[in-house]
């Protein structure tokens, strides 16, 4: 990612999400009109971020005004996109590990 989109994905991120809790939140903006933050706990688990990857493709790709098609890790002030490697998420070790991995 780009320093201009980081800095528009960082402000609009913070501008929603005003209270972040301590382990982050998933982001998606697949589109202008779409936004979703879903929070990082244990309960959040693979099932469910595969999920999400669906619905930011979906979005992405059928819907007007595209912004991004990768789900994000807004977390400690960064926000880290979260690698695809074909079908596969590829989880920074953190947040695999607050999800319960090990």
């Amino acid at each position: 990612m780009d320093a201009t989109k980081s800095c528009c994905f960082d402000h609009a991120v913070a501008s929603v999400v005003t209270d972040i809790p301590p382990d982050g939140v998933i982001v998606l903006i697949p589109n202008a009109d779409l936004f979703l933050a879903v929070i990082v706990d244990r309960s959040l688990d693979d099932v469910a971020l595969s999920g999400l990857a669906q619905q930011v493709q979906d979005n992405y790709n059928e819907r007007p005004d595209p912004a991004s098609d990768d789900l994000y890790w807004w977390h400690d002030g960064i926000l880290e996109v979260i690698a695809v490697d074909g079908d596969d998420l590829v989880l920074p070790t953190e947040l695999h590990l607050i999800m319960g991995g090990e």
